[in-house]
């Protein structure tokens, strides 16, 4: 059993700080006095886990930065763990979307973030100073199985073809290969995707069956 004692700080803000590690047969017999836990000697690193929080319930698009930081949504929450420590997940790191998340998928230090409107882009390097911007395209994700991470972005689908996120602008990029009514066709919304040879393979039921 690991032994902290609090303190206080000007503000009346307390943090905890490691005294001593106790085996289970010492449990009953700490001896330490109060006296023993007062002094510059404890004063040392806070605890660092004080913030760690379980992940949510019901966390989806679990996925992983370059950077360590792993990346979920429920609903509109954007969740994200401490770097290399994917079971902790404070609260204080979570960041809102304006619109119901769909999928997310990750490249280099940037997060998409595939919502029923516009994607949103989620920069930085640790979760403590991610900046989150709402980029000027309105094409909602319409299957979160066609999230697929290549090499410099993400590509999703929407009701109008493929978009893909790279740097900090997202693009319709099958506009000029599929008349909206060719795919439309497709039935979008059963896309589900994959990388393959740094491309982007998917897959669509339609609902032909050869013979039918």
């Amino acid at each position: 059993m690991q032994l902290y004692r609090t303190v206080t700080d000007s503000n009346g803000g307390s943090d905890y700080y490691h005294v001593n590690y106790l085996g289970f047969s010492t449990m009953s017999d700490i001896g330490l006095t109060k006296t023993d836990l007062i002094g510059p000697k404890y004063v040392i690193d806070p605890l660092a886990t004080k913030d760690y929080d379980q992940p949510r319930v019901g966390m989806r698009g679990l996925g992983v930065t370059d950077y360590g930081i792993g990346y979920a949504y429920k609903e509109k929450i954007v969740c994200l763990s401490e770097p290399y420590i994917i079971y902790a997940w404070p609260r204080k790191y979570e960041l809102t979307t304006p619109q119901p998340i769909v999928a997310m998928g990750h490249y280099s230090n940037a997060i998409v973030v595939a919502t029923d409107g516009n994607p949103i882009l989620i920069i930085g390097l640790h979760p403590d100073s991610m900046s989150m911007t709402t980029l000027p395209l309105y094409e909602g994700c319409v299957s979160s199985r066609s999230m697929v991470n290549v090499s410099g972005g993400c590509i999703y689908a929407s009701n109008n073809g493929l978009v893909m996120v790279s740097g900090n602008s997202a693009e319709l990029i099958t506009k000029d290969i599929f008349s909206p009514e060719d795919w439309q066709n497709l039935n979008p919304k059963t896309i589900f995707a994959v990388s393959h040879n740094e491309g982007y393979l998917f897959f669509y039921d339609n609902g032909f069956r050869k013979g039918s």
